[in-house]
């Protein structure tokens, strides 16, 4: 299932998903689904949610310091070529949120909030 249209690129022999998904190699996948990438370049990269406008937020832990990163595919080609850091705390690792205005992380010992408008 693939929600973006993107380019045609080759596909795997085992691949049983629409044309236009790039397939991932070695992704464990349910048939008729199939996995593309969105963004390579964030290092550390944990958690991951998305915002009531649709934007891809993810955690960078290996970000000095960890931060939380807005991941923006402004051309319409499936893949996040914009990466701007919205928050940064020290020891940022993996749980992620947004609700009612307000974009939650944390850390081992931390919960962060701060004031989030997309």
């Amino acid at each position: 299932w693939c929600s973006l249209p993107i380019p045609a690129a080759p596909r795997s022999k085992n691949m049983s998903c629409d044309a236009a998904c790039v397939f991932v190699d070695g992704a464990a996948l349910p048939p008729g689904f199939c996995a593309r990438w969105y963004s390579t370049s964030v290092q550390g990269a944990r958690g991951l949610a998305i915002s009531p406008d649709g934007e891809v937020l993810a955690v960078a832990r290996s970000a000095s310091p960890p931060a939380v990163l807005s991941l923006r595919d402004d051309d319409g080609d499936g893949s996040a070529e914009v990466h701007t850091r919205i928050a940064s705390a020290s020891g940022l690792n993996h749980g992620l949120a947004v609700r009612d205005g307000f974009l939650y992380a944390s850390s081992d010992t931390t919960v962060y909030r701060w004031p989030y408008a997309p």
